[in-house]
Formats: C-alpha cells, structure tokens, sequence
C-alpha cells in the first residue's frame, strides 16, 4: 500500500488521532493496482507513522469496512488498518527479545 496523496491527522470527537488518506494497493495474487480509502489510529498509527510519507510503499494488514453515508458524503469502502506487516523472520526474532 502507498498513500497517494498527503496523509491527513485529525481528531475523533473523543479525542483519538487518526490519519486518514487514499493510498494505492495490489491484493495477494493480482497484479492490478486499486485505489481505496485507508483509515488508522491507535497502535496501527504508532507502528506506521514514521513510514506514512506520500509514495511511500508501506506492508499493512487490516480490515475492508464501508464508511456510512451521511448528509455531506456517499457511502464508501474503507481499508481500517490494523498494524504494519513484518517480515516472519523479524517478527520471530522481536518475539524471542521480548521473552
């Protein structure tokens, strides 16, 4: 997943940051590119923030949603990222550190 245009930080209403952007992704075992609507916050937004530059190609996992319409906007697929993907390797070795 890259983000295509600028990542945008704001505020839930109870305070939470979030970003959200439109980012280009190829799912597992097709070579087309899309474009979809990505949203993080919480610890998914701490893991990818140093890397969430524009064109920056990121490996995350997550959840597709539709975001409700409401008064201004249409209903719409949402990516809800839900972490940044790590190699096995790495993350094998991050867990024998911890322990």
């Amino acid at each position: 997943m890259a983000p295509l245009a600028g990542p945008r930080s704001k505020k839930h209403k109870n305070g939470t940051e979030f970003v959200s952007f439109i980012g280009e992704y190829k799912s597992r075992g097709s070579e087309k590119v899309r474009t979809m609507f990505h949203s993080a916050s919480g610890r998914a937004l701490d893991a990818i923030r140093a890397d969430l530059k524009e064109g920056q190609p990121i490996r995350v996992f997550g959840v597709s949603d539709e975001m409700p319409a409401d008064g201004e906007r249409k209903a719409k697929q949402i990516f809800r990222i839900i972490g940044k993907s790590e190699p096995r390797e790495q993350a094998g070795e991050e867990m024998q550190q911890a322990a």
